[in-house]
């Protein structure tokens, strides 16, 4: 069994967050919105091909955007959302090599 301490994770997200201000990043665009979402039952069932449903990134920044105002975080899906954020943000710095 693999683990990691929350402060690990922050420890990431710190160098991260200073490697994107470093390279003179003060904001992030998107181009694109729609996304696949595979369910977390689905994600590691490979007994069968998962069905997707369709996530978008500009409810995933307003409802995160919501968050910030507000001061709080109400779910566990705003990991959901941030994830599907730091992806794109992986993809638009260092593209993947498979391209279809």
């Amino acid at each position: 069994m693999t683990n990691i301490t929350i402060n690990e994770i922050e420890q990431m997200f710190r160098l991260i967050i200073t490697k994107l201000k470093n390279e003179g990043f003060d904001k992030i665009d998107f181009d694109e919105n729609e996304y696949w979402v595979i369910s977390a039952d689905e994600m590691f069932d490979f007994s069968h091909a998962p069905s997707p449903s369709v996530g978008s990134l500009n409810d995933d920044v307003n409802y995160m955007k919501k968050a910030i105002e507000e001061g709080a975080v109400y779910s566990y899906s705003e990991l959901d959302r941030l994830a599907s954020l730091l992806k794109v943000i992986s993809e638009k710095q260092a593209p993947s090599i498979i391209k279809k």
